[in-house]
């Protein structure tokens, strides 16, 4: 189910209509009013995760801002057994929604702006950023989106900091092909047996299939569908090899290194293939990859990792966050028992916490309770669009249409410092595969090995003009022969005659001798005093 803008527009009318009715008997107070939504509880962003965070995050917040937080309200709005994503995510953010709407206590009083924290993906965020814009609250995602959050005259009360999205790191894919010059790629699509974890992996190899058809006149690309639930990925992989040799891997966590193994053990990791794999954020259960979990795997895909590229979003220095996360997990603890784990890592708290923290540093700066544009979602979208924050850990840059500048980075392994680095970055705001300073973008296995060889991996690609190639060949082969045959028979023929000639040394040659022939006038004293010769030539 999606939710379309056209039909939206009435919906909104409504919505707004039933919205002034309830808000007609309140008071007017000036306050802000801030509500996260959950969906489902999935272990990176589900409610266990996210309540807590905005919750202690917005009472850490609340010292430094006492005159914002001397009215303010926060309420988690949660379904806790609802799916967060895909069309039953849509359809459950519609019923969420209905239901706020049908609680007067949910809505901000006359004098208030309210703030909505969606930690959903695209497709479901988009639904409260639709409700958003007909009730003139400012709504926030930070987690995960897509390209339709960009639209601003669609969404105009609408920021995300979310860093979960495909589309620039399908841009960097192309960008990464173009400099090496390959046109042609495999993709291998891991269904991961219909698990909650297929969503991620479909949504972050969604953007790199779409740009790759938009682009089908410049790249050729094949997609192959296999489960690692079910099957190896030896025949992907085999497929995939008889297409071309960048292989682009869509899967998760173990799958990876079990596929990276099976490419071992083909003997494709000898230098004619390239893996790139796709890694955008480090969630619980989906760390960044690593050959060593103390199995029979390891050597295998450590020898492996020399041919892999990693296309993700750039290392997060955790030591700075680490005390964040420890209170936020406490919090985490005291509400629903104990849930978390040792060195727990997940990206989407850093994100999350941020967009908390960006918000109120922006409402801190505008919101003005006697200045009625105050309460207007689209007038603080507005203001925090298109400007840089620089907090401790990192700089965040919204662009003019409110969303994040992501910035996504190569990485290629290191075998002698045993770790991953970066090779090329790649910045939505200037769209150009960059260097690391560190490599100056120098990576061996990629600068020697083609996409496919001249006439393709299968010979396909020169058919046509293969038996006019071999006449050719032929005909050429021949004329060679042919004057070799004959610069061998003028240089025997000069040979002979030399021999021949110096088998002749006794001859004199007429030449040598000057001859005097007798007249009539002569004298005969003269004649007589002359020697007579007489030459005998023998034949």
């Amino acid at each position: 189910m999606t939710f379309i803008h056209s039909n939206a527009i009435s919906l909104g009318v409504f919505l707004t209509c039933l919205f002034t009715v309830f808000l007609s008997s309140g008071s007017s107070v000036e306050a802000v009013n801030f509500l996260s939504i959950h969906l489902g509880n999935v272990q990176s962003s589900g409610y266990v995760v996210m309540q807590p965070l905005f919750n202690y995050s917005l009472e850490a917040q609340a010292r430094h801002y006492p005159r914002l937080f001397q009215n303010y309200t926060y309420e988690a709005k949660v379904r806790r057994e609802s799916p967060h994503c895909g069309p039953p995510g849509v359809e459950a953010s519609l019923g969420l929604m209905a239901d706020i709407i049908g609680e007067k206590k949910s809505f901000p009083e006359a004098a208030a702006l309210t703030v909505l924290f969606v930690p959903l993906c695209g497709p479901s965020f988009a639904v409260f950023a639709e409700f958003a814009r007909e009730l003139d609250m400012l709504a926030v995602s930070c987690t995960a989106v897509d390209g339709s959050v960009r639209k601003k005259d669609r969404f105009p009360s609408s920021i995300s900091l979310a860093t979960a999205d495909s589309e620039p790191y399908g841009a960097a894919l192309l960008a990464l092909m173009r400099y090496y010059g390959w046109r042609s790629i495999a993709i291998i699509s891991d269904q991961l047996g219909g698990s909650t974890r297929a969503n991620r992996n479909v949504e972050q190899c969604r953007a790199p299939l779409e740009q790759l058809y938009e682009r089908r006149s410049e790249f050729e690309f094949h997609n192959i569908i296999t489960d690692s639930y079910k099957e190896s990925f030896t025949r992907a992989l085999i497929e995939a090899t008889n297409f071309s040799r960048i292989i682009l891997s869509c899967t998760l966590g173990e799958a990876q290194r079990r596929a990276m193994a099976d490419a071992f053990d083909l003997k494709m990791m000898t230098g004619d293939y390239i893996i790139i794999h796709l890694f955008e954020n480090e969630t619980p259960g989906e760390p960044p990859l690593s050959w060593q979990r103390n199995d029979d795997l390891d050597v295998k895909v450590r020898s492996a990792f020399q041919h892999l590229l990693v296309l993700g979003s750039p290392p997060i220095n955790w030591d700075e966050f680490e005390e964040t996360s420890r209170l936020m997990h406490q919090r985490r603890d005291n509400m629903f028992g104990p849930t978390t784990t040792p060195d727990e890592r997940n990206e989407f708290e850093v994100t999350c916490y941020e967009a908390v923290v960006t918000v109120l540093k922006v409402l801190n700066e505008s919101y003005d309770p006697n200045d009625a544009r105050s309460f207007s979602g689209r007038f603080m979208a507005r203001k925090m669009a298109n400007r840089t924050y620089d907090f401790p850990l990192r700089s965040i840059t919204l662009t003019d249409a409110g969303t994040r500048t992501i910035v996504a980075v190569v990485q290629h392994y290191n075998v002698t410092s045993d770790t991953f680095q970066v090779l090329f970055t790649y910045n939505t705001d200037d769209p150009v595969l960059r260097n690391s300073s560190a490599s100056q973008g120098r990576w061996a296995q990629a600068a020697i090995i083609p996409d496919r060889p001249r006439c393709g991996l299968s010979n396909q690609y020169c058919t046509q003009s293969a038996t006019w190639l071999t006449i050719l060949i032929a005909v050429l082969a021949v004329l060679v022969c042919l004057l070799l045959a004959g610069v061998a028979g003028t240089l025997w023929w000069y040979l002979r005659m030399q021999r021949r000639s110096s088998l002749r040394w006794w001859c004199i040659d007429n030449n040598d001798f000057e001859c005097l022939y007798q007249t009539a006038n002569s004298r005969l004293s003269e004649a007589n005093d002359l020697p007579r010769l007489r030459f005998v030539t023998l034949h």
